[in-house]
């Protein structure tokens, strides 16, 4: 979906929207081939950038082994850009993480946050 606007609610395709009046658009007959498609080379794809790594399976892959573009001439190792955490600490010691204000904020129960932490990221 290349709409840009589905984070609005106002999927013009009816994928993100609980507008009923603009989930008609999505008729799921006319689509279910082509999301099926969409899927399997989106696996195929995968399967290729694991098979590139020198991985045998998905779960294999670790944050040094994707990179991101950071400006038009320079890429980063994802460990490199952003802090990682061991298996537990959020639930052990939230505190002790650079993702303590984060933790805070968040609410089990929404997606919005029950307070404002500092400038956005960026993505």
């Amino acid at each position: 979906v290349m709409s840009m606007r589905c984070h609005t609610g106002q999927c013009p395709t009816g994928i993100t929207t609980n507008d009923p009046h603009l989930q008609r658009g999505l008729v799921v007959e006319e689509k279910a081939q082509r999301v099926a498609r969409f899927q399997h080379h989106t696996v195929e794809a995968l399967a290729d950038l694991v098979a590139a790594a020198g991985l045998h399976h998905p779960n294999e892959l670790l944050p040094h082994h994707i990179w991101h573009r950071v400006t038009p001439v320079q890429v980063q190792p994802l460990d490199r850009l952003y802090p990682f955490l061991s298996t537990g600490v959020l639930n052990e010691a939230p505190e002790d993480t650079p993702y303590a204000a984060e933790w805070r904020a968040a609410d089990a129960d929404s997606f919005a946050p029950r307070a404002t932490v500092g400038p956005r990221r960026a993505a």
